[in-house]
């Protein structure tokens, strides 16, 4: 039986399932199927139309099964790496993710740096000063729905959102959180 690995690999114009088959001369790619990944402007706040992406992805992975069944090992979700969904006590999704290129961060960068010197955010986080990454993200969050933040139990790092969607367990993978 030939083992195959699907991916779902998602961009911030467009997303894809693909299956993955290790090969004597190599990885073998198949796409399944392709979509955009769509967005959305309310009032002023740019969203992931997050529902639309995950039925694609959904329907990706029927028809990998479909083709495939059994020969499939495992499955793995790669997204943008900053943005998140909050999740309630129940685990329900609290709101629409919004899309990193949102202009909520603008200025966040350095209202943060008021709170938390800039050496120790990048002493603690080892990465490059964005306005879109999470931390900034979170501030703005803090700054807009501070009501919503503290109302959270959870927050899912969006390829572990969709994970959660698909399995049921709650848990950021470490390289995503990281």
């Amino acid at each position: 039986m030939q083992r195959r690995y699907v991916a779902v690999d998602l961009g911030a114009e467009s997303g894809r399932v693909i299956v993955g088959t290790l090969e004597k001369e190599g990885i073998g790619i198949e796409v399944i199927n392709r979509f955009p990944s769509r967005n959305t402007r309310i009032h002023g706040t740019l969203y992931w139309d997050i529902l639309y992406i995950f039925d694609r992805i959904k329907e990706g992975l029927s028809e990998a099964v479909k083709r495939y069944g059994e020969e499939i090992v495992s499955i793995g979700v790669d997204t943008w790496g900053v943005d998140y969904g909050l999740l309630d006590s129940k685990g329900m999704l609290m709101g629409t993710p919004v899309h990193y290129r949102d202009d909520r961060t603008d200025g966040m960068m350095e209202e943060v740096f008021t709170s938390v010197p800039k050496e120790t955010v990048y002493r603690e986080t080892g990465i490059q000063f964005m306005q879109i990454n999470s931390i900034y993200q979170l501030a703005a969050e803090k700054k807009r729905n501070p009501e919503r933040l503290r109302a959270a139990e959870c927050l899912l790092f969006t390829p572990d959102l969709l994970n959660y969607w698909l399995s049921g367990v709650k848990a950021n993978e470490y390289s995503i959180a990281s």
